[in-house]
């Protein structure tokens, strides 16, 4: 699905608050009612700093290493469980219902990678990169690597045309002008985009893979030999363990109800953040502040929401604050979001449901307009 340009990857603390133009109309700036002058010296904006101060006030910035052994622990609870029952069944159905569930379990353990990824397990980087690449190399089967040098680039930029590669998929628009540019089968798809997203996601898990594996072999970077040891070692144990325990049969069904539903997880976790929130050009000036609050979506609180979405669905606050731990985000919120509503800055917070009901809009908008041109 996605179509990303292979570059170095990014300090995982380098955000700008550059102001972009949005491509939908936005809604009037917190900076034109007075705070002008103060933007112009400040470019992420003193707001930014004071609520920044008032987070740490609360030590929400500090790691939680004992939640996190917890949840890890958790995780390979689980993971134990489904291989245990995969081993012992030869019943076709229980098998499939271990692949949904182990489908789940993986993109539990893909959110490990992704607070790996920004430090909010350990403050030292080569810690936070030894639990990253466990996880998402010898676990999950992709590079660790060039997860955090794309979600290094999204941070920094989200929702920006030509810099977000969240916005750059070659089978999707977010804007007339991609939807434009696309031709033949990819222009078929996008004019049903709509309807065709969610399937689609069923090919994130595999595309995933096969573009990490491509961003290894082409890029020198920091663990390239341990990545792909790491992976080969994943793929071997992966299809040997399946092959070894079940008939070729009962393993490629395995394989493809795994597969699709861990890349369908990962879409549905995913899609709710930005998708259907303003999509941005270069060369306005947007603060820091503002530029997250338009193109991120939270999700509503709730004990179930929170486990299924971890990290993303305080997606405001981790994009405010990228090293907060998880369990931390909620708190922050309630500092967050009263101090958004006193200052003017939109806060965008809907359930799971009304956000897919939003993506579908939003997507059916895109391709409306690029038929009618």
């Amino acid at each position: 699905m996605r179509n990303r340009s292979i570059s170095a990857v990014p300090e995982p603390r380098q955000f700008t608050g550059d102001g972009m133009r949005a491509v939908f109309e936005l809604p009037k700036r917190a900076s034109e009612t007075g705070d002008r002058e103060c933007l112009a010296e400040c470019p992420q904006s003193a707001r930014y700093a004071e609520l920044k101060r008032l987070v740490g006030r609360e030590h929400l910035l500090r790691k939680r290493l004992g939640y996190y052994c917890m949840k890890i622990c958790v995780n390979l609870a689980l993971f134990g469980c489904g291989l245990a029952l995969l081993a012992v069944t030869k019943n076709s159905w229980l098998q499939a219902g271990d692949a949904v569930f182990l489908a789940f379990v993986f993109t539990q353990m893909g959110f490990i990678v992704h607070d790996a990824g920004h430090f909010q397990i350990f403050r030292g980087r080569w810690k936070n990169d030894l639990v990253g690449i466990l996880h998402a190399n010898l676990a999950l089967g992709f590079s660790y690597t060039r997860w955090v040098t794309t979600h290094n680039m999204h941070h920094a930029h989200p929702n920006q045309l030509g810099r977000d590669p969240d916005v750059d998929f070659s089978v999707l628009a977010f804007c007339k002008s991609q939807a434009l540019e696309r031709t033949g089968i990819r222009r078929w798809i996008v004019d049903r985009q709509a309807y065709l997203f969610f399937p689609l996601l069923m090919l994130e898990a595999v595309n995933l893979k096969a573009d990490c594996i491509r961003f290894l072999l082409q890029q020198k970077v920091r663990y390239r030999a341990v990545e792909l040891i790491c992976l080969a070692v994943h793929f071997v144990l992966y299809f040997g363990f399946l092959l070894y325990f079940l008939t070729f049969a009962q393993a490629a069904a395995f394989i493809v109800v795994h597969q699709a539903l861990f890349g369908l997880y990962l879409g549905l976790a995913i899609a709710p953040n930005h998708i259907g929130m303003p999509v941005l050009e270069h060369s306005t000036e947007l603060d820091f502040l503002t530029q997250q609050a338009l193109t991120t979506r939270n999700l509503r609180r709730h004990w179930l929401t929170d486990y299924c979405y971890g990290p993303l669905s305080c997606q405001l606050e981790h994009h405010l604050f990228p090293t907060i731990p998880l369990s931390s985000l909620r708190k922050a919120q309630a500092i967050v979001r009263p101090y958004f509503e006193a200052h003017g800055i939109p806060y965008n917070e809907t359930s799971p449901l009304e956000s897919y009901r939003e993506i579908f809009r939003f997507l059916q908008g895109v391709s409306a307009t690029a038929t009618q041109t």
